[in-house]
């Protein structure tokens, strides 16, 4: 059964959220450039007013529109404008941004493409279009030409960005919403025991071939994943509310408090309470 929903830019099909846009018409790009992140382990909301194309320098998760994307160095995110964003940074870092303005249409690009599905000279165009955009080569005249040279390229790499997330096939699609919806299903389920092969069975994969596949996307085992996402919510949590180190522990789904700390300073190299003392 296929359910479906579209509104402006914004469609999902299957649970799988997409970003719409025309083929015909440019982009207008309103805001370009490389910001400069720190570490955030606690979430930082962002709404704004035009789309948001990201490209990462570091690595974290994104919430878009409600569901879960973590994200590698060298990924590129998608937010359909007036949709909310929320982040969490597991590193400081730099990304390139552009915020632009686009119409809908029939063309779709994921909310989140992997670098490994991105061509290689795309980081480099990117660049590129932040170059042409600088107010100093936008003076005695140019800046109308250069601005309407920015706008192909940018409109060129989305259409490409298109084409490459299309180029694998049913098969790579199948995995990549798998794959979604297995983090998600983490996220929502920190404060629970979870098993591999309960994982397996909410992905539909074979444990050898779930456990290849999300080591070559995340860098790591499933298991290191769910430890890391635990102890990053326990931070948040260590700085931001009034409640027992055992509490904090069972919230992250570790019922032994003597445990949770050995954890806990394993990943961070302090005690879970000279973290919240510290405010690290």
């Amino acid at each position: 059964m296929i359910y479906s929903f579209i509104c402006g830019n914004y469609s999902t099909v299957n649970s799988v959220d997409t970003f719409l846009f025309s083929a015909q018409m440019l982009p207008r790009i309103m805001i370009s450039g490389i910001f400069e992140h720190p570490k955030r382990t606690s979430p930082a909301g962002y709404l704004i007013s035009y789309h948001a194309m990201h490209y990462y320098m570091y690595s974290g998760t994104v919430e878009i529109a409600g569901s879960v994307y973590p994200f590698s160095r060298g990924d590129i995110t998608i937010t359909p404008a007036n949709t909310r964003s929320v982040y969490t940074l597991n590193e400081s870092g730099r990304h390139i941004c552009f915020h632009f303005s686009l119409p809908a249409g029939a063309v779709s690009l994921p909310f989140h493409i992997p670098a490994a599905r991105i061509e290689p000279d795309i980081p480099a165009r990117l660049k590129g279009i932040l170059e042409i955009c600088m107010p100093a080569r936008n003076s005695a005249g140019s800046g109308t030409l250069n601005t309407a040279i920015a706008s192909n390229m940018l409109h060129r790499c989305l259409l490409e960005l298109a084409q490459c997330t299309l180029r694998d096939g049913d098969i790579e699609n199948d995995f990549n919403k798998a794959l979604r919806v297995l983090i998600n299903y983490i996220e929502l389920n920190l404060d629970k025991p979870m098993s591999v092969p309960d994982l397996c069975r909410v992905a539909g994969m074979s444990q050898n071939y779930l456990a290849r596949r999300f080591r070559a996307v995340y860098g790591s085992t499933i298991k290191e994943y769910i430890l890391s996402r635990r102890i990053e919510r326990a931070c948040y949590l260590l700085r931001n509310m009034n409640i027992s180190i055992k509490e904090i522990a069972f919230q992250c789904g570790i019922a032994n408090p003597q445990y949770f700390n050995k954890l806990f300073r394993s990943i961070k190299h302090v005690s879970p309470s000279k973290y919240r003392c510290n405010g690290d």
